[in-house]
This record gives structure tokens, C-alpha cells and sequence, in this order.
């Protein structure tokens, strides 16, 4: 699905492309969401289209775990 949507952005002219990613994305990942992450990489990076990649570890969303232990003790467990 990444490698078509980069193919897409550049027939629709897209002139940016931001990729969230995986943060031990590689051909030799030990499992099969690392490799296909760092294949959408390789996609991206020859489009021709400027590109970020973010490799996140930790989302904001992640962080609502905590919010309890943040009020109450001021900090993050």
C-alpha cells in the first residue's frame, strides 16, 4: 500500500511527502513490519518528490497512559 500511494502522490502532483515509519526499519529487520516499512522507505526516497521520514518510538497518544501518575506524582511511569 505505501509504494502505491507514493506512485499516486506523484501522479497527483504531490510536492512534499511525510512518512511515519517504523523506528528499526530495515531490509534485514527481524520481522516482516520492519522490511515492508523499509521498502516504502525506498520507494519514497526515489520518487523524486522531497521527502521526511519520521521514525517515532513514542506518540502522543501513548503518552495518555500516564496522564494519571503525571497528576498525581509529577511525573511519567
Amino acid at each position: 500500500m505505501g509504494s502505491n500511494a507514493v506512485t499516486a502522490a506523484r501522479h497527483a502532483g504531490v510536492k512534499q511527502i511525510v512518512l511515519n515509519s517504523a523506528i528499526k526499519a530495515a531490509h534485514d529487520a527481524p520481522n516482516r513490519n520492519g522490511r515492508l516499512h523499509a521498502q516504502v522507505e525506498d520507494a519514497v526516497k526515489a520518487s523524486g518528490i522531497p521527502w521526511t521520514i519520521l521514525k517515532l518510538h513514542y506518540y502522543m497518544q501513548n503518552l495518555l497512559s500516564s496522564a494519571s501518575s503525571v497528576a498525581s506524582e509529577g511525573c511519567c511511569r
